[in-house]
């Protein structure tokens, strides 16, 4: 990796700057739990961290993962495109590398807008349309009945068309790019 801050750390710095040490936050499509885990000695005592996913299995895998970490967390499968929770209860929603799984983006990110307090936050983390492009090629050259020449899954919601699409539920939205190369040192 050529930028010396690690992702996850980074991600954490761009939440924190508009997260109060006493915040509800809504973790969807959390995954393992990994972005908690290499944070765990910045969590605040305050937070009240709801982590969902859509998968039981990756649940499962982030209680393991969570266990020894000091944090008030619950674990819940839910589904971005209907959140059960009341309008107004959140500060802070993350939705990190999940919606362009989501079938319907614009249902998804007005249940986040909802469940969102008037100043609460979305943080929503995604990838450009050139992430890994050159394995991508590489890959469809060997096999190109099995790799599509390009990582398609990502098109649906990535850096350069997320921001309008937030838009339709968000007055204002900021970008923030982690710029970050591969070198390949050794074959």
């Amino acid at each position: 990796s050529t930028n010396p801050q690690e992702l996850q750390h980074w991600m954490f710095d761009k939440m924190l700057e508009n997260t109060p040490e006493q915040a509800r936050i809504l973790v969807l499509g959390g995954g393992t739990g990994l972005f908690w885990q290499k944070n765990a000695e910045r969590i605040s005592a305050g937070w009240e961290i709801t982590v969902s996913d859509l998968s039981q299995g990756m649940l499962d895998d982030a209680q393991k993962n969570l266990k020894d970490i000091v944090g008030n967390f619950d674990f819940r499968v839910i589904d971005a495109q209907e959140i059960p929770f009341g309008d107004n209860t959140f500060d802070i929603v993350t939705a990190h590398f999940m919606l362009y799984h989501v079938p319907d983006r614009v249902r998804a990110i007005a249940e986040i807008r909802r469940v969102l307090k008037p100043d609460g936050y979305l943080h929503a983390v995604t990838l450009g349309e050139n992430h890994l492009r050159e394995l991508y090629e590489l890959a469809h050259e060997i096999i190109p009945e099995r790799i599509l020449p390009r990582n398609t899954a990502s098109n649906a919601f990535r850096l350069e068309n997320g921001a309008e699409q937030i838009l339709g539920s968000f007055g204002k939205v900021s970008l923030a790019r982690h710029d970050c190369d591969l070198k390949v040192t050794e074959l």
